[in-house]
């Protein structure tokens, strides 16, 4: 897995700014992502509760979203602290490995689920139809809250879709199947517009930090003397009064 996301034009960039800034734009959004998966687990447990286990709609999902909240609770307290290089770098590596963990967990406790039907609202949506909405409506989620975080991002891809299209391709039916197939397709889609994002993204934060540099420079070369090095008259006049 992580060596496919060293591959070239998917592994997250090693430049700072960059990393910064990846940082920064998932701040604002994990904890609505955390609340989406919240929202997701419970509504799948409250709908299963009388047809499974208790393990699958008590014990696995409470496990699950206590974890998730521990996760959004720190990222709202420090959703105004300014990260260190080394900081960024050790919350994007362990929100990559955590997405990773989540993922696999909500996967093989959907798997479960799944064989578990029932009929609610007279056939409008069975147990089945929730688990597969579950999924599908946790991958989008996850992959667009996580852009920016792309290994995070498309480790959920990765992780969540193939097994469970694999899945649905063993039930030989033809729903099943035509659902595998549309999820798949979708997933296509959101890895590459992920891909993308992410490219031009590095490309924006990379064109803006020069842009800064050079216009520091600009400032600096405006405020000495060419032959000599030392400050000039504009700078005089600017430390004069007070325009640095």
């Amino acid at each position: 897995m992580m060596q496919i996301m060293r591959g070239p034009g998917l592994a997250d960039s090693g430049h700072d700014d960059v990393l910064l800034a990846q940082i920064e734009a998932f701040k604002r959004r994990a904890p609505l992502l955390y609340f989406i998966l919240i929202v997701n687990t419970v509504a799948v447990a409250v709908t299963h509760f009388s047809a499974a286990p208790r393990a699958l709609t008590v014990y696995v999902p409470a496990a699950v979203i206590a974890l998730i909240v521990v996760r959004m609770v720190r990222w709202q307290l420090r959703r105004h602290v300014q990260f260190s290089i080394e900081e960024a770098r050790r919350n994007v590596r362990l929100t990559i490995v955590l997405g990773s963990l989540i993922g696999v967990a909500l996967l093989v406790w959907a798997l479960a689920l799944y064989p578990y039907d029932l009929d609610t609202a007279k056939g409008f949506l069975t147990g089945h139809g929730h688990v597969v909405l579950f999924v599908g409506i946790t991958v989008v989620s996850c992959v667009f809250l996580l852009m920016h975080v792309r290994a995070a991002a498309l480790a959920i891809i990765l992780i969540v879709v193939p097994p469970f299209c694999g899945y649905l391709f063993a039930t030989a039916r033809l729903v099943e199947i035509a659902i595998a197939i549309n999820l798949l397709l979708v997933s296509g889609g959101m890895f590459y517009v992920v891909v993308t994002f992410c490219r031009d993204f590095e490309q924006m934060v990379r064109a803006k930090g020069e842009l800064a540099r050079l216009s520091q420079q600009n400032a600096e070369l405006a405020n000495i003397d060419a032959v000599t090095g030392l400050p000039n008259r504009r700078r005089f006049f600017a430390e004069l009064y007070g325009v640095v």
